[in-house]
């Protein structure tokens, strides 16, 4: 290595030593403002480069773990400056670095001339100058010159001396960002844990508290420092404690842990711990640093602990029924066992004489299980722990029961018994305990399955309902409500209830629950899974269901009882308005039978064609229709006549097809299907006859005057006896099907439901009365058939009408009626309306008879009884005061058995054909009475009797 100088190489002008001193001076004053290394680092290059002369350089930072660490550089690449590092660190001109030995040389002299890019460094002289604090080597001055082959001597000089100042000032930079990172390390620490780290001046005066006292005591950091200390202490004897804690105390302790029960803000106090260090400054104490941290529920669980140790050690000393034993084994004799400890209790509790003889134990265990017992304790002695069961018996016969051994053992190093600790108890409480449990499990199982197999089977629905949820529901509950399974389990009950009931529901559920009663029941409609409604009655009982109030629901399914209450409503309604219907109809029928009758026989005095008889002939025209009237009133009140016959359904219906296309407007098309081949059935040719026309005035009036389409349809079916309400399930029977239907507004299902109600309508007041469809709905009972409807609103109506087929029935063609006259024989006419006997004398004399008339039956009684002139015929009324038309005929019949007699009546419900054949009652008429139907009757009666006389 050159370290010689040349005069010859030095720059121009000496560096003299006041030089130096400036340089020095103005570089510590630089340096006085320096706030970083790398700042530092930069000024004092600067310095140095300027003192030396040399034109570039560098300044590394050493540490003896770390190692070089580049924080100044001047006109040298940073390749080179790497490559130099490396040479350094692996030569021995670092550990003369590291020694505090500078370094001069000439970089094309070995080792520097084998660094990596030297050549494109193109420098000569060369230096590394270690800057050092104390004795200690902190960094290092890389100095080098393009020029000068050599670092001169006065520029070494230099540069060493300013070394010393730079190395101050290094160190005092890097000890004040020490203390910045160290004092950001401790408050990062103290404000993110959880426990209070506080700085308690020695006047205990708080100088500092982390902001965790917030959530620790509820303080805010203002309320707790420059507080004393004290002012949180809450017990007296701690405050003592902490008061006498003087700085002379504290120059002379070190750490100090206390416990003290420590006052939060608007809460109760607890119990901290402080673990306090000390802070010094100049060597000397200035202030405690604390931890605080909330030891409650260490303080909790210490007092548990104590308690429990307190409990033990009751147990040990006065046992109730348990005793606690150690045991020694001999390593040399495995079976030779000695008794450490056991308690009194072996002695009072199991009998054992003397508890500390080993041998003496076996005598209270039962004799039947002292073998196994004592196999079951030798395989034990090579077990960490065992338990063992046996029975007892004390040896004064006193007492016996079960015992039960817990034991642990201990090995020595050999794996050989040594000791066993145990407890020996008094399980015979808790045997018994068990078997009774056992026994009652099983009954309880049995009462259970029995409970299960009585709700999975009963007829009613049956669930738990809790907290508005449906539990554990029976197999009729999920019938009910249309679910599978367990699809039921835990659904909202009120949402299978229909609306309108879902708050009365609820409230008498909130009712139960709340109230002292203990059940409640109400009818309700409960909504099925498919939407469709049902009828129930739910009858609720309050039960305690997993500790909680619920109730137990019993639900049962009363919607044919609804159905059949509801049929059996309309069936009073209808039997009451028919009652009134009939009297009304009974009265109007005498006031038809006078008016017609009168009219009639008007007329047969008149000469045809004339206006006279014409006016006459609307007066029974409209009487007719009047007839018409009550007839169907009758008809609806089942009051009426019901002579049936075999009849075609087919020609009725074409005849009923013909008269109303007369009457219909042009804007309705009447569509009719009628087989050729006859409709045979048995029935009353009116009444079938008002039934179509019915429907179909019916259904005209449904299209509303706005037009459209009227169909009827009659076919021979094969229809189910269910369909003609037969109890014949499965069974065929030839029917007779008559439809029909119209195109008009359709009804909905409201108005469906009441359509047969007698005067229901859906016309304005006025333009119907209500009776067209009840009077059908009545024909098609009479008749032994039934009537449906389908109906779709806006889009029309189709009326569908069986009747049983009557077959092999032979039709009989229709007779012209004509007027059969009398041959002047004896009538006895009574009848207690004068007018009416007025007319039926007038009309017996039309039709030359003789009439007697009477408005009394008692004395036409009497008339019949004196005998006087011979009477051939008694035509009476039913209905009258004092004395019936039967009251009558029964009567007479105990003095003219064989007299024809012929009843009146409105109705003829009166007699059936029993009670007509006994009384002897040859034929009825209906009121009113017509003249053609009159005469006819009346002869048919009296050629009768007089051919079997």
């Amino acid at each position: 290595m050159e370290n010689s100088y040349h005069e010859k190489n030095m720059p121009d002008g000496a560096i003299r030593s006041e030089e130096i001193l400036i340089a020095q001076r103005d570089l510590s004053i630089a340096l006085a403002g320096a706030v970083n290394i790398d700042e530092a680092a930069v000024t004092c290059l600067d310095a140095a480069l300027k003192i030396t002369g040399l034109d570039v350089g560098s300044v590394h930072l050493i540490d003896p773990i770390k190692g070089a660490r580049l924080v100044a550089n001047k006109g040298l690449s940073q390749t080179f400056l790497n490559a130099l590092l490396r040479l350094a660190m692996d030569s021995s001109q670092m550990r003369l670095i590291l020694d505090g030995q500078p370094i001069y040389a000439n970089a094309g002299s070995p080792p520097w001339n084998q660094i990596k890019g030297l050549d494109s460094e193109h420098l000569s002289g060369m230096g590394l100058i270690p800057i050092m604090h104390g004795a200690k080597v902190i960094a290092c001055f890389g100095l080098a010159s393009h020029k000068l082959k050599a670092v001169p001597i006065e520029a070494r000089t230099a540069v060493e001396l300013i070394a010393t100042t730079v190395g101050n000032a290094i160190a005092r930079i890097q000890a004040q960002e020490a203390l910045v990172e160290s004092e950001e390390k401790f408050r990062f620490l103290a404000e993110n844990q959880k426990d209070v780290v506080l700085s308690v001046g020695l006047d205990r005066t708080i100088r500092y508290c982390s902001p965790a006292i917030k959530e620790f005591a509820g303080y805010g950091r203002d309320e707790v420092e420059g507080r004393d200390f004290l002012d949180f202490v809450v017990e007296d004897k701690d405050r003592r404690f902490l008061g006498d804690y003087t700085p002379e105390q504290a120059q002379k302790r070190d750490a100090m842990t206390v416990e003290f029960l420590f006052q939060p803000k608007n809460r109760d106090p607890f119990f901290v711990e402080i673990v306090t260090t000390r802070q010094f400054e100049n060597n000397r104490v200035i202030a405690l640093n604390a931890i605080m941290r909330d030891i409650s529920k260490r303080k909790r669980a210490e007092q548990s602990l104590e308690n429990n140790e307190k409990q033990l050690r009751s147990l040990m000393e006065a046992p109730a029924n348990f005793a606690v034993y150690r045991l020694r084994y001999d390593p040399e004799k495995p079976l030779s066992v000695s008794v450490v400890f056991a308690s009194p209790s072996l002695k009072t509790i199991f009998g054992i004489e003397n508890p500390m003889d080993f041998d003496t134990w076996w005598d209270i265990i039962h004799e039947d299980d002292r073998t196994a017992f004592a196999q079951g304790m030798l395989i034990s002695m090579n077990q960490m722990s065992f338990q063992r069961s046996a029975r007892y018996c004390h040896p004064d016969g006193s007492r016996s029961g079960w015992l039960k051994v817990i034991a642990s053992n201990t090995f020595d190093d050999m794996g050989r018994p040594e000791y066993t600790n145990g407890v020996v108890l008094d399980i015979t409480g808790r045997m018994e305990a068990e078997r009774n449990l056992i026994e009652s499990k099983r009954e309880l199982e049995q009462s259970e399955e029995k409970y299960r197999l009585l709700v999975e089977n009963a007829n009613e629905a049956i669930g738990i309902i809790q907290h508005n949820v449906l539990k554990f529901p029976n197999q009729a509950m999920c019938s009910l409500l249309g679910y599978d399974g367990n699809e039921t389990n835990y659904i909202d009950v009120f949402k299978q209830i229909h609306p309108l009931d879902k708050g009365r529901a609820r409230d008498a559920f909130e009712h139960l629950l709340d109230s002292d009663e203990p059940h409640k029941s109400l009818s309700l409609r409960v909504v099925a899974r498919s939407g469709a409604t049902k009828w129930a009655t739910a009858n609720l009982v309050r039960i305690k269901w997993e500790d909680e109030p619920a109730a137990m629901a019993i639900i049962r399914d009363v919607t044919n009882e609804k159905h059949l209450e509801t049929k059996l409503r309309q069936a009073q309604k209808m039997e009451a308005i028919g009652t009134l219907a009939g009297g009304i109809a009974h009265n109007f029928n005498n006031l038809l039978n006078i008016i017609m009758g009168f009219t009639e026989l008007t007329m047969s005095d008149m000469r045809p064609k004339t206006r006279s008889r014409e006016n006459l002939q609307q007066v029974l025209n409209a009487s007719h229709r009047a007839k018409d009237l009550v007839s169907q009133i009758l008809t609806f009140s089942r009051q009426d006549s019901m002579e049936k016959s075999p009849i075609n359904l087919g020609a009725l219906a074409a005849d009923a097809v013909r008269l109303l296309q007369a009457t219909l407007p042009a804007t309705v098309v009447v569509n009719s299907k009628i087989p050729p081949e006859p409709c045979p059935i048995k029935g009353n040719d009116t009444q079938i006859k008002q039934l179509i026309m019915n429907l179909g005035t019916n259904a005209v009036q449904a299209m509303n005057g706005k037009g459209g389409a009227l169909s009827l349809l009659l076919d021979n079916v094969e229809a189910e006896a269910w369909e003609l309400e037969m109890e014949a399930p499965g069974l065929l029977i030839p029917a007779i099907r008559l439809m029909v239907t119209d195109t008009g507004r359709g009804m909905d299902a409201k108005t469906l439901a009441q359509i047969f109600d007698p005067y229901f309508t859906t016309l304005e007041p006025g333009q119907g009365t209500g009776l067209g469809l009840s009077v059908v709905h009545g024909i098609v009972k009479a008749h032994g058939g039934s009537i449906s409807v389908r109906s779709t609103p806006g889009k029309g109506t189709s009326f569908t009408v069986l009747f049983p087929r009557l077959e092999d029935a032979i039709m009989e063609a229709p007779k012209k009626p004509s007027i059969a006259l009398g041959e002047g024989e004896r009538v006895v006419f009574v009848d207690d309306e004068p007018s009416i006997a007025e007319l039926g004398k007038n009309l017996l004399e039309k039709l030359q008879y003789k009439p007697v008339i009477f408005t009394s039956p008692l004395k036409a009684l009497e008339y019949l009884q004196e005998g006087g002139e011979p009477v051939d015929l008694l035509v009476t009324d039913q209905t009258m005061p004092i004395m019936t038309g039967e009251a009558l005929i029964l009567r007479l019949r105990e003095f003219a058995p064989d007299l024809p007699v012929i009843a009146c009546t409105g109705h003829s419900d009166f007699f059936d054909r029993a009670k007509a054949a006994k009384l002897g009652i040859q034929a009825f008429c209906t009121k009113p009475l017509s003249l053609v139907q009159f005469s006819g009757t009346v002869r048919k009666v009296l050629d009768e009797s007089q051919a079997k006389s």
